[in-house]
């Protein structure tokens, strides 16, 4: 469901959940007054799971980001831009692996949201789009690509245009298997602090089922690039 704060107030954009519209828009009034529309600076990112009104049986994740007014007298949205909503419906028995998954969903919105021109482009095959994507995701095996920088994570989902850097991880979800590139200069410490990373992604995502091999040697790291199409620049 996409959501848009107008002059006037929250509109649903588009629809594509179980949801009947009234139940719809109390679900999008609701969610912005949780997370704290009336805040001076718009809040940004993820936030829930939350209640659906009156159907005890879905949860919602919100997403939320700003984009540039097309039109507006408000001047709040003038300085922090127009707020919008992603609202992913969901079963309440499948809330934790969506919780699981949720830094996933999050990296995937940012990286579509971002090609986002203006609010316009808010419409049903938007929504169309990212359900499908994010049932992919969710679903399907597929290869992922993490940059593992400090503590953090970093997910790339074009592999043809990744950063030269260090300390990437991908992962072959059809197989099962790991690999742990450790590019560049390997200092012991680094390479305990993201090998601790790695395997705390594999216990959050794939409870220890993805099996991972740590490579330094410059030949097995050209192998892996290779064998699943991955460019850095």
């Amino acid at each position: 469901m996409l959501s848009v704060v107008t002059d006037t107030g929250p509109e649903i954009r588009a629809n594509l959940s179980p949801l009947d519209e009234s139940t719809a828009f109390s679900l999008g009034v609701q969610g912005m007054t949780l997370i704290g529309m009336g805040a001076n600076k718009s809040p940004k990112g993820m936030f829930g799971p939350i209640p659906v009104p009156g159907i005890p049986e879905f949860k919602a994740l919100v997403y939320l980001f700003t984009l540039k007014p097309s039109n507006t007298s408000d001047t709040r949205i003038v300085e922090h831009g127009r707020l919008c909503s992603v609202f992913l419906i969901f079963q309440e028995d499948r809330t934790r692996d969506i919780i699981r998954g949720s830094g996933l969903i999050q990296a995937y919105l940012e990286f579509n949201l971002n090609k986002i021109k203006g609010e316009e482009e808010l419409d049903d095959d938007f929504a169309q789009m990212l359900n499908k994507k994010i049932t992919d995701l969710l679903t399907r095996p597929r290869v992922r690509t993490i940059r593992i920088d400090g503590t953090h994570f970093h997910e790339f989902f074009d592999e043809s245009r990744i950063p030269a850097g260090n300390n990437l991880l991908v992962i072959d979800e059809a197989k099962n298997e790991g690999y742990l590139l450790l590019i560049g200069e390997v200092n012991p410490f680094v390479v305990r602090q993201v090998n601790n990373l790695a395997n705390q992604l594999n216990l959050e995502y794939y409870r220890n089922r993805i099996r991972i091999k740590q490579i330094t040697e410059f030949m097995e790291i050209e192998k892996i690039l290779n064998k699943y199409n991955i460019k850095m620049f």
